[in-house]
């Protein structure tokens, strides 16, 4: 295995790990589903969720 190979492995370990030590757990409900068009003409949807953060803020996000 080459060494950049090896050096990029690390990097996205410690990144990871990083991210990781500063996440929160929460709950996400799915309060939505979206339709959006596919690049093939067909429709693909994607959950909207909701959920709480750290600072007690409801939130949400489409995927």
């Amino acid at each position: 295995m080459s060494l950049p190979v090896i050096a990029l492995g690390i990097w996205r370990f410690n990144v990871t790990k990083e991210f990781l030590n500063n996440s929160v757990d929460t709950t996400a409900t799915v309060i939505d589903l979206v339709e959006k068009s596919s690049s093939g003409g067909g429709s693909i949807y994607s959950p909207r969720i909701e959920f709480i953060d750290a600072n007690g803020n409801k939130q949400t996000v489409t995927s």
